[in-house]
């Protein structure tokens, strides 16, 4: 986040529903700027929109920008790396992956499209594009690439960033929840961050070759 998008994110902590040209005139930047970081914010999920509907006379209807849940002041980080420490307390490997596997399963019954993807046979590459597409409900900006090798799978975003470190096992939740959805074996093959300071996506490689029977 850059110190435009601070400012923009402080003004919406104490200015909720606040529209482009609000922010504009407050920061004191043109309304084109100011609709550039909302939309930077937007796809990093931390800001929302509001459609307000306006009499006819006044025009189109009024976009209104306010932090999304994700973005609000919170300590979830901090209780969920306690209630991980708690769960996984002198757990042996096979307890971690069976919550691994609980989790991933918590988290396709919660998504809005996934549990559905999870039924249908389709192409492999078009359960790539449209799983990607379901995991951004997540905050996950996930996209898939060809490789010579396998298709790679990659998390832009990790939102699990401030305690992964700690719990590895949200990494095999999320190789977990992306075999349930693809009924294929995947490798993690780069971590955000892992060895690498510079590294910004977590990658998965899709073993194509060899389909999970269930």
């Amino acid at each position: 986040m850059n110190p435009t998008q601070t400012r923009i994110v402080q003004y919406l902590r104490t200015h909720p529903a606040a529209t482009a040209s609000a922010i504009s005139q407050a920061l004191g930047m043109t309304p084109a700027n100011i609709r550039y970081h909302l939309a930077a914010l937007e796809k990093a999920a931390w800001v929302e929109i509001e459609i307000s509907p306006l009499p006819k006379s006044r025009g189109h209807p009024a976009h209104l920008y306010h932090l999304s849940p994700a973005a609000q002041p919170h300590n979830l980080a901090c209780l969920a790396d306690s209630l991980l420490t708690e769960l996984l307390h002198a757990a042996d490997p096979e307890a971690v992956r069976s919550l691994a596997d609980t989790l991933a399963n918590r988290l396709i019954q919660k998504g809005s499209h996934l549990a559905e993807l999870q039924l249908k046979q389709g192409h492999l590459t078009q359960s790539l594009t449209t799983l990607a597409q379901e995991l951004d409900l997540f905050h996950y900006q996930a996209r898939w690439e060809a490789h010579p090798a396998a298709p790679h799978f990659i998390l832009g975003l990790c939102p699990y960033r401030v305690i992964v470190d700690r719990h590895p096992i949200l990494c095999q939740m999320d190789a977990l929840l992306l075999e349930k959805m693809l009924s294929r074996p995947v490798k993690q093959i780069a971590r955000i961050g892992q060895g690498d300071p510079a590294a910004t996506s977590c990658i998965f490689e899709i073993q194509f070759q060899h389909p999970i029977t269930t």
